[in-house]
């Protein structure tokens, strides 16, 4: 019971230090790279390809897109917060 206690922590470990690099990364794009990244989705890949691999990262494409519409919600609702100030 153990084993399998420090096996899912492990795991939770692993996937949270996945997410904070993979955020760091694409927070660390600049905004032309993003939009050459997302016209090149529109273009050549297939529907319903989130499991892609990117290249540049690591990562899929499903995790890059997710990771940038969380990281961009985040920063709106930041901006707001400092605009109600």
């Amino acid at each position: 019971m153990d084993n399998g206690i420090a096996n899912i922590t492990l795991i939770k470990q692993l996937l949270h230090e996945k997410n904070t690099i993979l955020v760091k990364l694409i927070s660390d794009l600049t905004i032309k790279s993003k939009r050459h990244i997302f016209n090149i989705i529109r273009l050549h890949t297939p529907q319903h390809s989130n499991h892609l691999l990117l290249q540049f990262s690591a990562c899929t494409l499903g995790e890059f897109c997710v990771t940038q519409v969380l990281l961009n919600d985040s920063k709106r609702k930041f901006k707001d917060y400092l605009e109600k100030q």
